[in-house]
């Protein structure tokens, strides 16, 4: 009877321990943190003009198509649902360079699992040619953290290049104040063939300036009409 007890329990123990790894995370939902879709998630309807500082050329970006919706995350063992995941993809168009271009989120299934602090939520710029993606860059990782390097990487090649120098209150730039601005430091920027490039990004309204000194780039906002 002590044996059968035993392994009874031993079987009982067993099927608790089956059963543990099968049961939804209560915590496994993947939501994009709102600071992010301020900074970067946008619809159709919004614009912005760009003026090249240096020699007085200008540049309109146009969004054309955003879609924001959620995919299941499922149990890597079992296959079952236990979460959602938030994902947005903002299709945007340049007509001085004539290029297509989606700015997305791209979140991993399991980042709750990586704890407070860690870089989890990311935005990838992906460049559109004949209607299939060319080259892919991630560009910003959160949460943000002053003074700390996050890595970049374009085509699965990372580097550790990514420096949020500064957020400042308020900021003036072409005749327009935008307020907590983010200033991005990147010494091998993958989307200009590795030169070093600052950008400067508003919550609601987005990317409000973009130089390039090895290039002689120095591009601001002037207008912009904002739909989130």
């Amino acid at each position: 009877m002590r044996y059968l007890i035993s392994a009874f329990l031993l079987f009982l123990l067993l099927l608790l321990g089956s059963c543990k790894k099968n049961t939804p995370l209560a915590d496994s939902n993947v939501w994009l943190p709102q600071e992010l879709k301020t900074l970067f998630l946008f619809y159709p309807g919004t614009y912005w003009v760009f003026e090249e500082l240096n020699t007085g050329f200008e540049d309109s970006i146009f969004v054309t198509k955003t879609v924001l919706d959620t995919v299941r995350i499922l149990h890597p063992g079992s296959k079952e649902v236990i979460g959602q995941k938030e994902r947005f993809i903002v299709t945007c168009i340049s007509p001085f360079y004539g290029i297509e271009f989606e700015i997305a989120s791209e979140s991993p299934n399991f980042c709750y699992q990586l704890g407070p602090g860690a870089p989890c939520h990311f935005i990838a710029q992906r460049h559109i040619r004949n209607n299939a993606v060319s080259d892919r860059s991630l560009i910003y990782f959160f949460p943000e953290e002053v003074g700390k390097a996050w890595p970049t990487e374009n085509n699965g090649i990372s580097y550790e290049t990514m420096l949020i120098d500064s957020i400042w209150p308020s900021f003036d730039l072409a005749g327009n104040t935008y307020s907590q601005v983010r200033s991005i430091q990147l010494s091998l920027d993958p989307t200009l063939q590795y030169r070093s490039s600052l950008r400067r990004v508003a919550p609601g309204v987005g990317i409000i300036q973009r130089k390039v000194d090895a290039m002689g780039w120095n591009w601001v906002v002037k207008r912009y009409n904002v739909v989130q």
